[in-house]
């Protein structure tokens, strides 16, 4: 599980938050906000984007905050 890659950094008081918010999402969290390519016959670009899927969009702004409020923590 990813979330046990992150403990030995995160601080304890993040932890029994963070996990019970991931352990609700049951898929991997992969996801491309914009993708693009050059049609091979066309030459045109093509650009492709969606928004992340809520229970995505909530775990990476539960991280964001833990990055931006502990000391440390993602650097």
């Amino acid at each position: 599980m990813a979330l046990s890659l992150l403990r030995p950094r995160m601080p304890s008081r993040y932890h029994n938050d963070l996990s019970s918010l991931i352990s609700k999402v049951d898929r991997p969290c992969l996801h491309a906000a914009l993708l693009g390519f050059k049609h091979p016959h066309s030459g045109k670009v093509l650009e492709f984007s969606c928004p992340p899927p809520e229970d995505f969009a909530e775990v990476l702004d539960e991280l964001r905050h833990v990055t931006a409020t502990s000391d440390g923590f993602g650097q």
